[in-house]
């Protein structure tokens, strides 16, 4: 089964937590180096689309997650930082623009 991520820390909590039960693959095991979309507005709907375009274009069993920012003012409301913002610089622009 397929975790979509290539984030090393949540691969190595989630194979933590299944604690050998199964084999969890990465997206960079499976040898996937595709710029998955990410266009649905929740972050049910973007870990859906990754754990879909998974399935669709490997052929393995998948989950998914997704994160984002909630912010109080805004009635904690999830905020979204696009794909192409997520470098550090432009993440902290962005928390500056957020906080005031």
């Amino acid at each position: 089964m397929v975790f979509a991520t290539n984030n090393a820390n949540k691969l190595r909590e989630i194979r933590e937590i299944i604690n050998g039960k199964y084999d969890i693959l990465s997206l960079s095991d499976i040898n996937c180096k595709d710029d998955i979309p990410e266009t649905s507005d929740t972050i049910e709907g973007n870990a859906l689309l990754k754990a879909k375009w998974v399935k669709n274009k490997y052929g393995y069993d998948c989950f998914a997650d997704d994160t984002a920012l909630e912010v109080e003012v805004l009635d904690n409301r999830p905020v979204f930082i696009p794909q192409g913002m997520r470098e550090k610089n432009a993440i902290r622009k962005k928390y500056r623009q957020i906080a005031f």
